[in-house]
């Protein structure tokens, strides 16, 4: 199938725990593998959490079905987009016979 629309490179990571050497743990992120995908925007708002009004931004990543679950992609996985950070909001839905998927991530959130 060709890449069509599927222009932009996208990163998923996942958080994991990792030794901080005192006994405790950090969180840290790993990539899990990239995807080629459309990026649809959505809509953008302000948000006060913790702090100062933050703005948000919330796209749709148009992958293909199979790449996507290839890589167990979760809701509680990130995507980073050209440096910016995206919290995913809904995992992809498990559809075999459709040959993409939508992931609805928002950015200006607490990661």
């Amino acid at each position: 199938m060709s890449a069509g629309k599927r222009t932009e490179l996208i990163k998923i990571e996942r958080e994991t725990r990792a030794p901080d050497g005192g006994g405790g743990s950090v969180t840290t992120w790993a990539e899990l593998g990239q995807l080629w995908a459309e990026a649809r925007f959505a809509r953008a708002g302000e948000k006060k959490d913790r702090g100062p009004v933050r703005e948000t931004t919330v796209y749709k990543f148009i992958v293909l079905t199979d790449d996507a679950e290839d890589l167990g992609i979760r809701a509680t996985d990130r995507i980073v987009w050209d440096g910016e950070l995206y919290n995913i909001r809904e995992r992809p839905r498990r559809m075999q016979r459709v040959a993409e998927t939508e992931i609805v991530a928002e950015s200006g959130v607490a990661q």
